[in-house]
């Protein structure tokens, strides 16, 4: 259901882009989906670490002002499956605020922090996790009057300070999960 949710948006925004006016530079309305397949550490205890990969997906929406300094919101999730064969799927994400800097050629840095971060593995035994999380994401659309696609490298870190096991808060349990990879972005001025 997310997901098609998350296409529909990306079509409605794709629509609304062939009929916007070419900025050339200027200010306005900003909407940044992307996508990655990323890898990413994660430390269930100190001194432990596994390397796993997974996809993500944001959608960044906000408004470009002419100087190219870009505010607005940030929805990220993303699902990794452990290679172990156990089927372990743990999801993660939230929303929040973003901040950075969009250049009228299409390079672009804009760093997010989630407000509302929280996460879940499915696996037994099952864990949900709530915290905090940002997200640094610095990349190049290729420009094509108003919209654009190109690569991105994202840096993603959740922090999770509670962490509960069958629903019940697990005392002095913290978890962090980190990623860095290569993704697809899309730009659209309006």
């Amino acid at each position: 259901m997310k997901f098609t949710n998350i296409v529909l948006a990306f079509a409605l925004a794709l629509g609304l882009a062939s009929q916007a006016f070419a900025k050339g530079g200027g200010s306005g309305f900003t909407v940044i989906p992307s996508f990655g397949y990323n890898t990413y550490t994660d430390k269930p205890t100190p001194g432990t670490e596994s390397k796993l990969s997974f996809l993500s997906i944001s959608g960044k929406v906000g408004y470009t002002m002419s100087s190219g300094l870009y505010f607005g919101g940030i929805y990220n999730t993303a699902t990794t499956t452990i290679g172990t064969g156990t089927g372990s799927e743990t999801t993660m994400g939230g929303m929040g605020a973003s901040i950075g800097w969009i250049h009228s050629s299409g390079f672009n840095i804009i760093g997010s922090y989630l407000l509302m971060g929280s996460g879940e593995r499915n696996s037994a035994p099952k864990l949900e996790y709530d915290g905090t999380g940002m997200l640094v994401d610095v990349g190049y659309s290729f420009m094509f009057g108003n919209w654009g696609f190109g690569p991105q490298i994202s840096y993603a870190s959740y922090s999770f300070d509670e962490v509960k096991l069958a629903g019940a808060v697990v005392a002095g349990v913290e978890q962090e999960f980190n990623s860095m990879g290569l993704g697809l972005q899309f730009l659209f001025l309006f």
